[in-house]
């Protein structure tokens, strides 16, 4: 056991230097394995569907409408590396700038988290 131990641990430090050097390639690696996830989750969505035939039509019909929308993108995520990491840029980008904007008008104007707030408000 020890031995399975030092054995992935030597494998953990060089996948972590390899990284380091060439993140372009760990990003990659990344984006392939998150794709290769999409499409098997986009196949078990469309075999639920099929085997949901007590569910309502609408239903089985959003498992496979979402199912093949997984497999269209992990296709296109596959084919087009490069548009997925630049879609995902700009997403994260938009998130933080908007949670910028959102901390800064909480600090002007001395309330903490408007958003969380505005949310529990509607709660209850």
């Amino acid at each position: 056991m020890r031995a399975l131990s030092a054995i992935s641990g030597v494998i953990s430090v060089i996948l972590a230097v390899l990284v380091l050097l060439f993140p372009g390639y760990g990003v990659l690696t990344l984006l392939i394995i998150v794709s290769f996830g999409l499409i098997v989750y986009g196949v078990g969505r469309i075999a639920l569907a099929y085997t949901l035939k007590t569910s309502v039509g609408w239903v089985r019909g959003m498992f496979v409408a979402v199912g093949v929308l997984d497999l269209i993108l992990s296709v296109l995520v596959l084919v087009l590396p490069g548009l997925a990491l630049l879609t995902f840029a700009v997403v994260l980008s938009v998130v933080l700038l908007v949670s910028g904007v959102e901390m800064i008008v909480s600090g002007a104007s001395g309330r903490t988290w408007l958003v969380l707030n505005a949310v529990a408000d509607e709660m209850g």
